[in-house]
């Protein structure tokens, strides 16, 4: 069974609080839910802002949002994205940004937290570099982004190399069991305790229909039964989130 994501009862701002643990769901449960939004940190109000609600009012085309910015994500999935880089301390990490719409939310985010951040976003194909940066200057985002282009396999150790930290991290690059293993080892050095992955499509069927090009859910399961500084925390849409452990 799919279990939602539930409000955990933690102390307001304290965003580098371990999460409950949950357990991992089995793979033929993958994609029989899409578990709805929920927060993750308790606040005196559901939504952090008028922005994140603005998220949730936002029409819908089958399970995806539409907006102004073309992309794939659920309103579970965009919710949950804001909220933790809303929360996250530090810079936020983004593998995979396409035409921008996770950018653009998690860069929404991180200015209206009010703290000096950036989103660094890792994309290796060049239109989707230029349209993620039209994007982003179109919402006037420029202070909060930083462009990365590349592959994340040129990039991760780099990042890594420079001691860099990111209190958050977006996974939607390449959906193969290879490269989300490589983002996990990588993420092990460049998530401090408390930071969050979110791994989008790991709630996806196709992780278990096709498996030569679907490899996040197997990914995400060898690496937390093997780090036990890394926790599964739950599931928002089709993302799986996995915290790195304060204790």
């Amino acid at each position: 069974m799919i279990r939602q994501a539930g409000w955990n009862l933690v102390p307001p701002n304290t965003p580098l609080t371990s999460l409950p643990p949950r357990p991992l769901p089995g793979i033929h449960d993958l994609g029989t839910e899409y578990p709805v939004y929920a927060p993750f940190y308790r606040r005196p109000t559901y939504w952090i802002d008028a922005h994140h609600e603005a998220i949730a009012n936002l029409p819908e085309d089958g399970a995806l949002i539409r907006g102004s910015v073309q992309g794939f994500l659920r309103k579970a999935d965009a919710l949950t994205l804001y909220e933790l880089a809303y929360l996250a301390p530090g810079d936020v990490l983004e593998l995979g940004s396409a035409w921008g719409l996770s950018t653009s939310i998690l860069a929404q985010a991180v200015r209206h937290s009010g703290r000096r951040a950036r989103v660094a976003s890792i994309e290796i194909a060049a239109d989707f570099q230029q349209a993620s940066r039209q994007t982003i200057q179109a919402a006037q985002l420029d202070p909060f982004y930083e462009s990365l282009a590349g592959a994340a396999a040129q990039h991760l150790p780099a990042l890594t190399a420079q001691g860099r930290e990111f209190g958050m991290a977006f996974i939607d690059h390449d959906h193969s069991f290879e490269a989300t293993r490589e983002a996990c080892t990588a993420l092990t050095h460049l998530l401090p305790a408390g930071g969050i992955a979110v791994f989008h499509d790991f709630n996806d069927a196709r992780n278990r229909e096709e498996p030569a090009v679907y490899g996040v859910y197997r990914g995400v399961c060898e690496w937390t039964m093997h780090n036990p500084d890394f926790a599964f925390i739950g599931i928002a849409g089709c993302c799986g989130l996995v915290q790195r452990r304060t204790t």
